[in-house]
């Protein structure tokens, strides 16, 4: 079935608004809800911008106003999941341009949370592994080559020795000296290194 459409003057009287959903609606459980009155050409279910859940509405367009006057007629006060829907047909001039323009997809606050997670292990076990393999060209009495590797990995230990002990001195806490004094060997032993060569 093909969706040429051929609107008429009226062509923003076929959306209605669905409010009162259930949270936990998706807009394919939507469309299956309005798809007994006719063809749905959009679904939008407006979602928080921060959760990126439902937000409890939505808006439903079909091929023309009669189709639309009848769902709504039909699904307001429709119980689903314990709520009574309050569903009608908007005016022209309360249509917003872009209705159905989808914007940028949200990360969840999770997903963000996860992918910094991930970022922050690669970028250590990075770090982790050119310390080692200094330390091993160290402790073998190899030449240590300052490739821009090299240099990331003591930039990346100097600002970590610097956060350390600005922690440490935040908080006037003694928890990080371990963790400062090692930082502190591996850089001292790779400048005296560098600085023998």
């Amino acid at each position: 079935m093909e969706n040429n459409v051929v609107y008429t003057n009226n062509v923003k009287k076929n959306i209605i608004y669905v409010g009162n959903l259930p949270r936990q609606l998706t807009e394919s459980q939507i469309k299956r809800y309005f798809l007994q009155f006719g063809d749905v050409l959009k679904i939008r279910l407006m979602k928080s911008k921060k959760t990126n859940g439902s937000r409890g509405y939505a808006f439903v367009q079909f091929e023309n106003n009669e189709i639309a006057q009848i769902a709504a007629d039909a699904m307001n006060n429709y119980f689903i999941d314990g709520k009574s829907l309050k569903v009608h047909v908007k005016d022209d001039e309360q249509i917003v341009k872009n209705l159905f323009k989808k914007g940028k997809p949200v990360m969840s606050k999770k997903n963000k949370i996860k992918l910094l997670d991930k970022e922050k292990q690669l970028k250590e076990a990075k770090m982790k592994s050119k310390i080692e393999e200094l330390s091993n060209s160290l402790k073998n009495g190899k030449k240590l080559e300052l490739d821009e590797d090299a240099k990331e990995v003591i930039s990346m230990l100097k600002t970590k020795l610097e956060k350390l002990q600005g922690k440490r001195d935040k908080f006037a806490t003694d928890l990080y000296d371990d963790s400062i004094a090692t930082y502190q060997n591996v850089l001292d032993a790779i400048n005296a290194h560098i600085d023998s060569n």
